[in-house]
């Protein structure tokens, strides 16, 4: 999929006290056109633990590398955009997690790829090593319902589309689909949020106060 012009790839350096340590074992694929009021997103997405931990996959032969099982499901639909990145207003510096500031950091990475660079996934300012948001979600509940369970060699690829419902006074209600290669529906999972300032966490964090 990297070769198709219509898709670009983003995958977060690992470090290990960072901020997007979790995401960093995950390959991202989303589309480069999107329209202007993004109310889903959707996204491809690969393995990525057996990757160097700013490069490219370790494995050469396709029977070594990671696979998705039906264990991971919950895991792989925790690796969601997020939405809601997209509904603040364009500044400067764009929302982390948006998917204009993704496609920035995919295209950072290409090129440093295209260059040769084996730490290419290492980006200054995509918050990887520590937050550079505004805003952050507070799980309220959330419940997974899974509708098949992936084969017993698990797969290689899987399909996310996260759709937030409706945002009321900063509560957020999302739908998540899991799909495999073929679109058949995996799981589905509902989530409720709520959205709060960042520093409001970091604040609360400090004070030994669990979010």
């Amino acid at each position: 999929m990297d070769c198709d012009p219509e898709w670009t790839s983003y995958q977060t350096a690992f470090h290990r006290d960072g901020f997007r340590r979790g995401h960093s074992y995950v390959r991202n694929f989303i589309p480069k056109a999107w329209p202007s009021g993004i109310k889903f997103t959707e996204q491809w997405i690969l393995p990525g633990w057996d990757c160097f931990t700013r490069g490219s996959c370790a494995m050469q032969k396709a029977e070594d590398k990671a696979r998705w099982t039906t264990e991971m499901i919950q895991f792989a639909i925790d690796m969601s955009l997020p939405v809601q990145e997209n509904f603040f207003p364009r500044r400067k510096r764009l929302p982390t997690g948006s998917v204009a500031a993704t496609l920035e950091f995919a295209e950072a990475q290409r090129q440093a790829r295209s260059q040769g660079k084996p730490n290419w996934r290492e980006l200054e300012l995509d918050g990887s090593t520590e937050p550079i948001t505004e805003t952050v979600n507070v799980a309220l509940s959330m419940s997974t319902e899974v509708k098949k369970n992936l084969p017993p060699g698990g797969v290689r690829w899987l399909y996310l589309r996260s759709e937030v419902k409706r945002i009321i006074d900063g509560r957020m209600d999302m739908e998540i689909l899991l799909c495999d290669e073929t679109m058949e529906l995996i799981a589905i999972s509902q989530h409720a949020a709520q959205i709060i300032p960042a520093a409001q966490k970091w604040e609360r964090k400090g004070k030994g106060v669990k979010i």
